[in-house]
């Protein structure tokens, strides 16, 4: 549980109050006469300021024309009030009356949260500034400013707010909006986030100074510094505490302290700032640790752990020719994986066995194990001890072992690259269902795959959409009815029902969804169907109302799908260190909020890995490295212990060699149970330099009758038009290759560090800069020495920008062209030349010719074979 603590400098803790009890305190307080809490009425003055000439104007100014200012309400969104276009600046402005008898106390500003940035001004003298684009926004942040220097007790006082929106919502959009001179009423602050380095024995504090204002932590006004504190809460550890100053305009503060090896603790990390100069107040946090270093299962310490996913429950030979009974323990509700062997290492004829689970009447049906000579099933069984039942006509050896839920989405489906086929069930008997156990589907799945799926033990679930994401606050009864019409969710293979997707929105959105949830699973023909919550980390929303949906749904056993979509990192240590911000922080921030949460959370990978919408962002990176990277992290990391299940989203976006590869990695440490790393190339790609042109022409070769025949150049969002996502500008540079001119034109260069016999794959993206909206493919040639090349698995495809990837005039409606290229080949050598050339145009041909031809992404790597 996270809490407020309120210090004196020098002393303990004097106080403490958790969040909901700071809402019961201040409500009380605003209740006393004269109250010591004031909040701001709903109803302030507004106006938009989309010619930027507020500042300029001087808005934040009592004596101005007020013409063209209207009321509008905090605690909502602006869109939601008029103004559903409107991103950019616009202004706020509230008097207020403050009791003369707050004169000479320390007076705060508390703001729930307000999207995405805003300046802050008090009686026409600006006060703070929160939030830092482009990513830092505090929409969803409690935000103090101290406001004691620019109010005047006992006269009226003027606050005025100029809050700019990036995109999406807008405005002062989340309670509370209050002043106040209790301590008592500050929200926790500042953020605190914990990472467990269990390899070195530390543990990592970062505080998250944003919630304090940009001018606050300017050093102008008076030094900074914070003290942090590590309580081990055991008789023979004392408290361990460092001072730290902060320098100006830090936004982050992060300190180590050193753990017991071995043994568990549950401790507590304190952090406090003092508020001021001549403060005697802190703005203070804190937060309860679970340190772990070798998790157990607490009813059964004799099973074997393999990693954070496999623990195997019990190994059984059977004789032939005579029925065998057991039991085994399974140490949690969740997913169990039967492994059948014969003696000879010959894969069992499946008619030649049975086994029975809990005197079941069906047996269990097995699958053959891709790789080995085992044959395989999963069932969902519930936490406690379970009876076998095993009858054979030949020796054989059963392993019972924990995996987690594994899932893939969605079927039926196929790539947006043509060439790489459709996902079809022909595709997915072969490198999918041995490593599932859960298929989400958005309806067209055949009845007898829906059946015979179920029949094997293993579930389907039926994805809908989320009614009022990105609009007003939608009616809870037309929400469950658009879930009640979803297609096949009440079949009976079908388990249940996967909602995309739940992110910030309102406390009204939140109200209205867990309604609707409610009417939804006290539907008569629910019965022990399973809700699951595609989202974000929406614990950081912070209102109470968010945090009931949550509630509920853990309360009656739903569960999460939270999203997790790493692109590539420029170097090895920053893609470690979104790791474990990204997973292991945030996840316990989650338990801390939410005890017991990992039980119903299933972490959401990105397969986001082609055209139009990839996590391949960077052509010098090896992304099944990082894929890996991800993976053994979580089996491994005590932080990830009793985690329910992972997903791979999605297979529309999936590039068909990596979707493999994810699914080889589920099988490698999902149910065989590694701790050993399945892919130990590098992270980055060292065959070719300056791959992407980020650096010009560098490394490149170029012979050209002329330099503007081939030259470096760049466009602006190039690269989000390409597909390459979250939004960067890695990809904007290209070479630009003019294919009309005379003479011959070539662009090489010498590849390195090939390995003869192993795979690999060439890949590039080119584009016609002339005709970027015609749906035509680039004339564009290569040539690779010294290697073998491999048809069946090589293609070129032509896809339109997605449709959520706007810029300027291309849209949905609108989309620019690609061409995506994939060459697959062995080498022959250590080294080989890569050459482009433009082709010359087709007499007859109706596509318009290519001018000048965008290159870049060109990548060489390591090829996963079928």
């Amino acid at each position: 549980m996270l809490e407020s603590r309120i210090f004196l400098p020098g002393e303990a803790a004097m106080k403490s109050c958790s969040a909901g009890l700071i809402l019961i305190f201040c409500s009380l307080a605003w209740a006393q006469s004269p109250p010591s809490v004031i909040h701001l009425d709903r109803t302030w003055l507004f106006k938009p300021d989309s010619a930027g000439s507020g500042l300029e104007e001087q808005w934040f100014s009592r004596n101005i024309d007020l013409t063209g200012w209207v009321s509008i309400q905090t605690g909502r969104r602006w869109e939601d009030q008029g103004y559903p276009d409107l991103n950019g600046a616009a202004w706020f402005r509230k008097e207020i009356e403050v009791p003369e008898s707050w004169k000479g106390s320390p007076i705060w500003l508390v703001l729930g949260g307000v999207n995405d940035e805003y300046d802050l001004f008090c009686n026409g003298s600006r006060v703070n500034s929160f939030g830092e684009p482009p990513k830092k926004s505090v929409a969803s942040d409690l935000t103090v400013a101290e406001l004691s220097p620019f109010l005047h007790p006992g006269e009226k006082n003027l606050l005025v707010l100029r809050v700019i929106d990036w995109s999406g919502s807008g405005g002062i959009q989340r309670d509370p909006c209050f002043l106040t001179i209790e301590p008592q009423c500050l929200p926790p602050l500042p953020k605190i986030a914990c990472q467990l380095k269990y390899p070195e024995k530390q543990l990592q504090v970062e505080c998250d100074l944003t919630s304090l204002g940009r001018d606050f932590l300017s050093g102008d006004r008076h030094p900074l510094h914070a003290r942090f504190e590590l309580d081990l809460r055991t008789p023979a550890d004392p408290v361990q505490a460092q001072e730290i100053d902060v320098q100006p305009g830090s936004r982050y503060l992060t300190t180590v302290f050193k753990m017991p090896a071995a043994s568990e603790h549950f401790c507590q990390v304190r952090v406090s700032i003092p508020a001021g100069l001549n403060s005697q107040w802190n703005y203070a946090n804190s937060q309860d640790v679970h340190w772990n270093p070798c998790p157990t299962w607490d009813k059964y310490p004799h099973l074997k752990i393999r990693n954070n996913f496999v623990t195997d429950l019990s190994d059984i030979d059977v004789p032939p020719g005579q029925i065998t009974a057991g039991t085994f323990p399974n140490p949690r509700s969740g997913w169990v994986c039967f492994s059948i062997t014969a003696e000879n290492s010959s894969i069992p004829a499946p008619d030649s066995f049975s086994v029975l689970v809990d005197s079941e009447s069906q047996a269990l049906i097995f699958r053959a194990n891709p790789n080995q000579p085992v044959l395989e099933a999963m069932r969902m069984l519930p936490e406690g001890n379970h009876s076998l039942e095993i009858e054979s006509k030949n020796q054989l050896h059963l392993n019972i072992r924990t995996i987690p839920e594994l899932a893939y989405t969605y079927y039926p489906s196929s790539s947006h690259l043509k060439p790489q086929g459709p996902y079809d069930w022909k595709y997915l008997e072969r490198y999918i269902l041995p490593q599932a156990n859960t298929l989400v589907t958005t309806g067209g799945a055949p009845p007898e795959e829906l059946e015979s799926w179920h029949k094997e033990g293993r579930q389907w679930l039926a994805n809908a959409g989320l009614p009022g994401l990105g609009a007003s606050a939608p009616q809870a009864d037309a929400v469950c009815r658009t879930w009640l019409e979803t297609p096949v969710l009440f079949d009976p293979p079908v388990s249940g029902i996967i909602v995309d997707e739940f992110m910030d929105a309102s406390p009204r959105h939140y109200q209205a969804w867990k309604d609707a949830w409610k009417c939804l699973v006290d539907h008569p023909n629910w019965g022990s169907k399973v809700f699951y919550a595609f989202s974000g980390d929406i614990y950081h929303l912070g209102d109470p109302e968010s945090r009931e949906f949550c509630r509920a749904l853990l309360a009656r056993g739903d569960r999460f799908a939270v999203e997790k979509y790493f692109p590539e990192e420029p170097s090895l240590e920053i893609a470690q260190n979104w790791l474990v911000s990204g997973l292991q922080t945030t996840l316990l921030d989650w338990k801390n909020l939410f005890p017991g949460f990992e039980k119903h959370l299933v972490y959401c990978l990105g397969n986001l890995t082609a055209p139009p919408e990839s996590l391949n962002t960077n052509p010098g990176v090896d992304l099944k490295v990082y894929m890996d990277m991800q993976m053994h992290f979580l089996a491994t990391d005590p932080a990830f212990w009793g985690l329910f299940g992972l997903m791979q989203y999605t297979a529309s976006y999936a590039d068909e060699e990596i979707q493999r590869y994810a699914f080889r990695l589920f099988r490698h440490y999902c149910i065989e149970g590694s701790t050993e790393r399945m892919n130990q190339d590098p992270y980055h790609l060292t065959h070719l330099i300056n791959p992407d042109f980020e650096q010009g022409l560098n490394g490149w070769e170029v012979q050209a009758s002329s330099p503007s025949d081939i030259h470096s150049a760049s466009m602006e969002g190039f690269s989000w038009l390409q597909g390459r996502y979250p939004r960067t500008s890695q990809g904007d540079h290209f070479a630009l290759i003019h294919s009309g001119s005379s003479g011959q034109i070539r662009l090489s260069q010498k590849v390195l560090n090939l390995k003869p016999g192993r795979p690999y794959s060439l890949k590039f993206i080119t584009a016609d800069l002339d005709h970027l909206d015609r749906p035509h493919e680039t004339a564009l040639s290569f040539d690779l020495e010294d290697v073998q090349l491999q048809p069946g698995l090589s293609f070129k495809a032509l896809y339109p920008s997605c449709y959520s990837h706007t810029l300027g005039d291309y849209n949905r409606e609108h989309p620019a062209y690609f061409t995506c290229h994939r060459i697959v080949f062995y080498p022959e050598r250590e080294t080989s030349n890569l050459k482009f050339s433009p082709i010359a145009q087709e007499n007859g041909r109706d596509d318009p010719p290519s001018g000048r031809i965008a290159l870049n992404f060109v990548e060489i790597q390591p090829f996963e074979k079928p």
